[in-house]
This record gives C-alpha cells, structure tokens and sequence, in this order.
C-alpha cells in the first residue's frame, strides 16, 4: 500500500490476503486476552496453544488445499528420496517448532502483563 503512488495498481486478491490476515490476528489476541484476563482461573498457555493449534491448523489446510495449486505437489522435488524427504521434513520440522515457542513466548508473556 506504501507504494501506490509508484504503481498505481494493487492487487485486489494480496489486499484481501493481508486484510484478512490482519483481522485473523486480531480475533487470536482478543480470543487470547479473554482466556488470561477474564477468567477467575488463570489458564496455562501450553493449553491455550493446545486448543488453539487444531482449528488454526485445519484452517490454514483448508485454505491452503483451495487457494494454491496442490495438483503439481508431486513435480516437487523435495520428496523422490529419503534423504531429500528427511531435508524436507527436518526443515518444515525446525519452522513449525520455532513457529510454536514464539507462539508459546507471547502467551507467556500476555499472561505476565494482564
């Protein structure tokens, strides 16, 4: 959007992509400030993150199966052998764990400030 008086076109499906993850975020932080401040007991974020995972995850599938093109995955290189397929398993792996404690360090850390 920074770069509209340079282009002077935007893309209407990126627009849409960006909006809705920022609204997307937005709902998880205030689905999250409910759990840590309003409830009489204070819940554990390694069980906010355990109910929250499953529908995030099924969700992200879900748009991932219908928005990108999932018919050319067996053109993909990173699965012919096991040592290309543990390369790919291992880095997927490494991201979805960082992905998690980041995930983990600001529940944490809202549950300290609220």
């Amino acid at each position: 959007m920074s770069v509209w008086g340079d282009t002077k076109a935007i893309n209407g499906f990126g627009l849409f992509c960006v909006s809705a993850a920022a609204i997307f975020a937005a709902l998880r932080w205030v689905f999250t400030g409910k759990l840590l401040s309003h409830s009489e007991e204070k819940y554990n974020p390694v069980w906010i993150v355990y109910q929250l995972a499953p529908p995030m995850g099924a969700f992200t599938l879900a748009a991932s199966l219908i928005l990108e093109d999932w018919i050319h995955i067996s053109s993909y290189n990173g699965f012919h052998d096991m040592r290309e397929a543990a390369a790919t398993l291992s880095i997927t792996s490494a991201i979805g764990g960082l992905t998690t404690l980041m995930l983990l360090s600001e529940y944490v850390l809202a549950q300290i400030t609220s």
